[in-house]
């Protein structure tokens, strides 16, 4: 499945782009959402690529409000209780553009794994721009899961 060149703002019921399998999530413009404008969850049996990709997307979360305030830019939730079959190991963050200004202390990009799921062993976060105006600035939640790390701009 391709999600591509979508524009997608103010979500108020959940993620903007909600993957529950494999696939490619690339080229779209999101902007404040109330949850992660991208986000993984292992609620289907994975696709023949056994990988997602999320590529040369435009996120910015900047106009908070009391409804519109758990964001993060992009979030892998490995949450426990779903079949084997399910889930997968391959996640290439590459090329995106993020923006935070104000809001919550999550991650711009965010990868949690409950006890007990099967393991992460392939999130691969490159060359991202990453732009975090807030008090205390987090670029990156949960990086013990992500095996690569390069070239990212932290700004």
């Amino acid at each position: 499945m391709t999600i591509q060149n979508n524009r997608i703002h103010d979500s108020l019921d959940g993620s903007a782009i909600s993957m529950r399998s494999t696939g490619v999530v690339k080229a779209n413009t999101l902007s404040n959402n109330k949850h992660a404008s991208i986000a993984y969850w292992p609620d289907y049996p994975k696709g023949a690529s056994n990988k997602l990709d999320i590529i040369n997307n435009t996120i910015s979360q900047i106009s908070y409000t009391t409804t519109n305030s758990k964001a993060s830019g992009i979030a892998i939730n490995y949450t426990s209780g779903k079949p084997s079959e399910n889930y997968f190991n391959n996640f290439y963050i590459d090329h995106n553009q993020l923006t935070i200004t104000d809001g919550n202390s999550y991650g711009l990009i965010t990868c949690f794994q409950a006890t007990g799921t099967w393991s992460i062993s392939n999130v691969q976060v490159t060359n991202n721009t990453m732009t975090d105006g807030r008090v205390t600035p987090n670029y990156l939640d949960g990086e013990s899961f992500m095996s690569v790390i390069s070239g990212n701009l932290n700004q």
